[in-house]
């Protein structure tokens, strides 16, 4: 005997299949927009820090020499060699005095 389905029930059938499918993909394509934004977000950071560990090896390849050493020690500490002499020049019309007479 030959069963038969209804044609109406096998109709609703698909058109619920094909809902459920629509419906899926919209939420795919929204996760895929999220996703790309994401990927070009990371592509540019991956950029900077790129540009950044290149700047930092270049600095920690003159960090690392002895005149970079010494410069540092006469510029942040004020240091000098024992067989140096400091000469400290000042210019008396940088120090003018309200109270004196001007001539």
């Amino acid at each position: 005997m030959r069963r038969t389905v209804n044609l109406w029930l096998f109709l609703a059938f698909v058109v619920l299949m094909v809902l459920f499918f629509c419906c899926v993909n919209i939420s795919i394509a929204s996760s895929m927009k999220e996703v790309k934004a994401n990927n070009q977000e990371a592509a540019l950071e991956l950029a900077d820090l790129t540009n950044e560990q290149d700047r930092l090896e270049e600095e920690e390849e003159t960090v690392g020499t002895d005149a970079f050493v010494e410069q540092q020690a006469r510029d942040v500490y004020d240091f000098m060699m024992p067989d140096e002499l400091r000469f400290v020049i000042t210019f008396p019309e940088d120090q003018t005095d309200e109270n004196a007479p001007s001539l």
